[in-house]
Parts: structure tokens; sequence; C-alpha cells
């Protein structure tokens, strides 16, 4: 096998792991096995962190975002939701669907700790793209 074949496969291997973990830490997750959930993310996010900034890195980011806010660690949660936001930015745009929902998903954290300015900020942003998205008939402004 050639050194350029050898690398292929070598890098076909590292694509399988990463798809694996995901998949597995999106098992874990939706069967409310949170830890084990937050460990194959973790690896996702150890992977891909230096090399893909991707949907796959956004929503482990997220999704140990949101078991940091269900156990009310407010500070990681936030620090797990603004690297999603970032890295799907980076990836889509300010002007998506999945940035306003990560928009929402900060403007409740600070809902649930009384904190309603950073709140309203969060809510007005997320409208802001929900409305340049349809103008007022997006089916989610009513929930912005």
């Amino acid at each position: 096998m050639s050194e350029n074949e050898l690398s292929h496969v070598k890098f076909q291997n590292s694509l399988i792991l990463k798809s694996n973990a995901f998949q597995q830490a999106e098992m874990y997750f939706q069967s409310h096995k949170y830890e084990e959930a937050i460990e194959y993310y973790s690896l996702c996010i150890q992977q891909n962190e230096t090399k893909d900034k991707n949907s796959n890195l956004a929503t482990s980011y997220s999704n140990i975002g949101r078991k940091y806010d269900n156990q009310g660690k407010c500070k990681k949660a936030v620090e797990y939701y603004s690297n999603a936001l970032e890295i799907r930015k980076l990836i889509r745009g300010e002007n998506h669907p999945e940035i306003a929902l990560s928009y929402i998903h900060i403007g409740n954290l600070y809902y649930n700790q009384g904190d309603y300015k950073n709140t309203l900020s969060y809510y007005l942003k997320s409208l802001e793209i929900y409305k340049g998205l349809q103008g007022g008939n997006h089916p989610n402004i009513s929930t912005s």
C-alpha cells in the first residue's frame, strides 16, 4: 500500500470514529442517559475541535450546554451554548434558523435565572432572524 493510500485509509477511519462517537452520544441523549451522552459529546469535541468546525461539533456543545442548564449550572451552560452559537455562525452565517434557536436556548437560560434584560436581548435576536427569513409569517415568530 502506498503512502498516499495509507493516509487515505487513516483519514477514512478517523471519520468513522467521529461519526460513531456522535451517534453514540445522540443515542444516549435521546435515552435520557445524560452522563454517558456527555462522555461521547466530549469525545466528539476533542476529535473535532482543532480540525473541523461542523454541525456535529455545534450539536455536541449545545447538548452539553442543555445538560448543564438542566442541572442549574448556568455559567457552564452559557459557555457551551455560546460555543455552539459561534460554530453555527461560522457554518451557517448570521441569519439561519439554527442561530435563532441558539439565541432562544441562551435566552431561556437567562429567563430561568430571572435575568430578563439578557433574556429579552436574546429573544429579540431570535425574532429578528425569523422575521428576516419569512417576514411576519414564519411559524416560529409566535415562540420567539
